[in-house]
Order: structure tokens, then sequence, then C-alpha cells
């Protein structure tokens, strides 16, 4: 039972995040996270994490990845301001879980997610800097 349980729980992180990725339309890697906990919860606790850049506690819930903050090349001034206001702006709340008890393998997560739409940002700026 333990591993049906570990699976569903699995395989509806995996499904959120890559739902939230592609949401944002970013072009982060896909994650597996793993807490023996509620899955809603997890995913939670991920992004709270990530908000914050609290590296060591997303590891903790990654399974078999890892998450690194750094960058190739640092930040400039201008770019650490665009990363803080990007993650600030970021918001989510879970609507709606469903788990079938039929299908360990099978949990639908509803999040709504807000977050700054970096192309509106560009638009503007570069309306500003030809202005």
């Amino acid at each position: 039972m333990r591993v049906s349980s570990y699976l569903l729980k699995a395989a509806a992180l995996t499904a959120a995040l890559l739902f939230l990725t592609q949401a944002v339309g970013c072009e982060m890697p896909t994650y597996t996270l793993y807490d023996p906990g509620e899955p809603s919860e997890t995913l939670t606790a991920f992004f709270e994490a990530v908000n914050s850049c609290q590296e060591d506690d997303i590891n903790d819930l990654l399974y078999n990845g890892s998450w690194k903050n750094e960058t190739e090349t640092p930040l400039s001034a201008g770019d650490t301001a665009l990363e803080n206001a990007l993650a600030e702006s970021r918001s989510f709340e879970i609507i709606d879980k469903k788990y079938d008890p039929t299908d360990s393998r099978r949990v639908s997560i509803t999040v709504s997610l807000t977050t700054m739409d970096i192309k509106l940002f560009e638009q503007k700026l570069t309306d500003d800097v030809e202005a």
C-alpha cells in the first residue's frame, strides 16, 4: 500500500509541476517532488521555497534531482531587481484536488497561478527606452 501511495503522490506532484512550468511559459526542467505527506501541501512548500530562494528546502523536496539558484554569470543589479520582482509577483492557490481511488497513479490538482507577465514588461521597457 505504501508503494501505491508513493506513486500517487509522485505522479501528482510531477504532473502539477509540469503544468505550472507550461503555464508560466518558462523553459524550466521538470522535477519530481517527493514527500510522504499530502501532495498539495508538498507542492505549496516547494513553491514557497522557490519564491524565497531556499535552495536546501527545495532540494529536500526533490526526488532524484537537485536545484541550484546559481547562474553561470553574475547578475547585474538590474537583473537582480527583475528577478526579485518576478519572485515577489508569483503567487498560487490550490483550487481543487481530486484523487481517483481506483487508480493510485492518477491525481488532479487545479492551481491558480499569478505571475508578472514578462512579455508585457519587456514591451513597456522597450517603449520607454524608445521614447
